[in-house]
Order: structure tokens, then sequence, then C-alpha cells
């Protein structure tokens, strides 16, 4: 940590599990160093916050503050946006349960989650393709078929496009910040602002 400290960085980028970056900011904060702390979506951005107030509670600590994690979908808590509507009751509905003979005591399921919302969202534009298929698939075909797929309304507000030099359906990061202990939409950059 002193090495890092050393160098007077303005911010840390950490890219790894939820537990490792999570581990980090608590040493962090530990060392009097309260640096902002960006994650990648990649982080598992619910269970780094529920360990980070577990940690928190354990040692009288905040640990929660300067964080930003980037989301390569929208919040799951925007209502108004179709695919979180629709998202949320499939979520209700099935809820999150681990089958026979995996299923362990200490699993927690989340209600909700990044995760879990960018899978319903891939299946969504899976099933798209799929039909765009037609009746007969042909592995042969699946390439131009993702490929003329334009403009497809996923739901969350930004069309998704693929073509034959766009293999990425969309460019577009949401970033999110800890707020009472869940990561919400950051709207307001001013608090990191130089």
């Amino acid at each position: 940590m002193d090495i890092l400290k050393a160098t007077g960085p303005e911010a840390i980028i950490s890219i790894g599990s939820y537990a490792a970056c999570a581990a980090f900011i608590r040493d962090a904060r530990d060392s009097g160093w309260n640096v902002p702390v960006a994650n990648v979506s990649f982080v598992g951005s619910e269970l780094m916050a529920d360990l980070l107030v577990e940690l928190g509670s354990v040692n009288g600590r905040d640990y929660t503050s300067n964080l930003v994690n980037s989301q390569v979908v929208p919040s799951y808590e925007d209502l108004s946006l179709p695919a979180v509507k629709e998202y949320r009751q499939r979520m209700d509905e099935y809820g999150a349960k681990v089958p026979p003979p995996w299923d362990a005591s200490d699993y927690r399921p989340l209600q909700y989650g990044f995760v879990s919302f960018e899978g319903f969202l891939n299946a969504k534009l899976l099933v798209k393709i799929l039909s765009n298929l037609g009746p007969v698939p042909a592995k042969s075909d699946i390439t131009g078929t993702v490929e003329d797929l334009r403009r497809f309304d996923l739901g969350i507000g930004e069309p998704i496009s693929f073509g034959p030099e766009q293999h990425q359906g969309s460019d577009r990061v949401y970033y999110t910040t800890l707020d009472n202990k869940r990561f919400v939409p950051l709207v307001n950059w001013d608090q990191w602002a130089k």
C-alpha cells in the first residue's frame, strides 16, 4: 500500500473479484488512504458492497465511500426501462434458486443484480437472433443473421446494432456509486472533480 500511496495517484482502478477488491479497499481505508477507488463491472458490485458493509460493521469503519463501479447495463433499479420491469418480474416470479443436488445451505441469492440483469439481456438478444434464424437454424447463417441485426430494442433505452465491422452490440458504460449500502447510478461527478 505504501508504494502505491507514494506515487500520489488521484484515483485507483481496481480489477479483480469482489473479495480481492473489497480487501484492497479495506486495507487502503485502514491505512488512512481515502483515494477514490473504481472497479469494473466484472467485480460483482452487490457482493463487494455486502462484504464492505460487513467488514465495516466488524471494524467500526465506513469502507463504502468514495467508490465508483462501471457497469455494462443500466441500473436494475431504473423502473422507467421496460427491460428492467420485465427482469424484475421474472426474478420475482422464478427467484434465484440453485437446483439440487448443488443447493448449499450458505448460498444467499441476490434478488436483483447487475450480473443477472446482464445475463437476462443477453438471453433476450439470443432469443431474437434464434428467432431471426428461422425454423431450421443453420450454423452457417449465424454470423450474417447477427450482423443484419440493427437497432434492436432490448428495452434499455438504447438500441443494439451489429454489422460486418460492428461485433459489439453496445459501447455504453454506466457508472454507479455506493449510496446507502447499494450501488446507484452516478449522475453527478462533482465529488470527484479536480
